[in-house]
């Protein structure tokens, strides 16, 4: 992703992955996921997971730094989320950004990071077990998965109606 044209075409497969999704019901195969406790460190296990479950080449370059704002397990207060970034390659933009957490079941949960609806923080909004569902978080199709990261999220503003 050195260019930001890799990353524009990354979002324009998943797209197209979640329309074939909606008009066939079919997903691509998906293989298990690599296992974190298995690479070299825990910040390119959860790096391979992404790029596992959007189908990228392990050479694509993805950037892993601790979150200083999410758990890594629910109601952690030491251990914390990865944050993981998707250069574009442009000054302008940013990339994406997602990050990484266990769920209250012990699965590692990737979660897009975007604006809230209800506050406009950047907030993990929803999770990403495939390429699909990055596509259906940019097309804004109904349906999709939310973040177990979301509505606890300590970013919200404190007026926000989308909090619990």
């Amino acid at each position: 992703m050195r260019h930001a044209s890799e990353l524009a075409a990354l979002e324009t497969l998943a797209r197209r992955a979640a329309v074939v999704r909606a008009r066939t019901g079919h997903a691509h195969a998906v293989r298990p996921a690599p296992g974190v406790h298995l690479a070299e460190s825990e910040a390119a296990g959860i790096a391979n997971v992404l790029r596992h479950r959007l189908g990228l080449s392990r050479h694509v370059p993805v950037t892993v730094a601790r979150d200083l704002h999410h758990p890594l397990l629910p109601g952690s207060t030491r251990l914390r989320a990865g944050r993981l970034q998707l250069a574009d390659g442009c000054a302008r933009r940013r990339g994406r950004v997602f990050l990484a957490a266990y769920d209250a079941h012990a699965q590692l949960v990737l979660s897009v990071v975007g604006r809230c609806a209800g506050c406009g923080s950047p907030v993990p909004t929803m999770r990403i077990d495939a390429l699909e569902d990055f596509g259906d978080w940019l097309l804004g199709h109904p349906g999709q998965k939310v973040s177990p990261l979301f509505a606890a999220s300590p970013l919200h503003t404190s007026a926000c109606s989308r909090t619990h």
